[in-house]
C-alpha cells in the first residue's frame, strides 16, 4: 500500500497510486507535518499531526494511540528504522535530527556534522537500516552510523526539501532543491549520493 499525508489529507493507494481512497481514522487533526511506515510492517505507521503531537496506529491507519508529546511543533519529516522497540527519527526545523530507539515515546538530538539544523527531508536505507539521508537548508548529508554523525554529501543544490531511496534499488536516491515557490528541480544518484544527475545530465 501507498500512503499519501500532508495538510488535511490522509489516502491509500492499494494499486501503487493509480486511485486513491481516503483512511477512515481516529486522529484528532489530518494536518500531517511527518508520516512514516515501518520497514518491518506496512501496516505500522507513525505521523506527527500540527497542535497534537506524534501517533501510532499498528492497523494501517485506521486507529491511532498517542505515543509522544515530546516533539517539538516544528517537525516537517520522519522516518523509521523498524527493530523491536521501533527505531524513529525525526526532522525539527529548529532542533535537526531527533531519534528515538523506543518507538517514539523518547527523543535526542543527533546532530554531530550537520552543516544545519533546519531539517526538511528524512530517508533511511531499505536495506542497511544504519544509513540515513537528511535534507537541509545547507544541502544534503548522510550518515552511515544511525545518525550518530554526519557527513555532508556533493549534492548540487543549495538546500533539499524532499527525498526518496528507492526500495528496489537503494544506491537510487532521489532529491529536490527548492527554488521559488512552485519551482524545484529533481536530483538523482545512482551510487548512494557520491555524483548526481540532473535532466538527464551529471551534476
Amino acid at each position: 500500500q501507498v500512503y499519501l499525508a500532508g495538510h488535511d489529507i490522509l489516502q491509500v493507494s492499494a494499486d501503487g497510486g493509480s486511485t486513491w481512497q481516503p483512511v477512515a481514522h481516529d486522529l484528532p487533526g489530518t494536518d500531517i507535518h511527518g508520516f512514516a511506515m515501518s520497514p518491518d510492517d506496512p501496516n505500522r505507521l507513525y505521523a506527527f499531526v500540527v497542535g497534537h503531537g506524534l501517533f501510532h496506529s499498528d492497523d494501517g491507519g485506521r486507529n491511532w494511540t498517542m505515543r509522544s508529546d515530546q516533539l517539538p511543533g516544528d517537525v516537517m519529516a520522519l522516518a523509521t528504522a523498524g527493530g523491536t522497540p521501533e527505531t524513529v527519527y525525526a526532522g525539527s526545523m529548529r532542533l535537526g535530527v531527533l531519534k528515538s530507539a523506543d518507538g517514539g515515546k523518547t527523543w535526542a538530538p543527533r546532530n554531530a556534522g550537520l552543516g544545519s539544523t533546519r531539517v526538511m527531508a528524512l530517508a533511511v536505507h531499505p536495506i542497511h537500516r544504519q544509513v540515513l539521508f537528511v535534507g537541509t537548508e545547507d544541502g544534503l548529508y548522510r550518515s552511515d552510523d544511525a545518525a550518530a554523525s554526519w557527513r555532508k554529501l556533493p549534492f548540487p543544490g543549495e538546500n533539499a526539501v524532499a527525498l526518496a531511496v528507492s526500495p528496489s534499488t537503494p544506491e537510487v536516491v532521489m532529491a529536490i532543491e527548492f527554488v521559488r515557490p512552485g519551482e524545484g528541480p529533481v536530483y538523482r544518484s545512482d551510487d548512494g549520493g557520491q555524483t548526481w544527475a540532473r535532466d538527464g545530465n551529471r551534476a
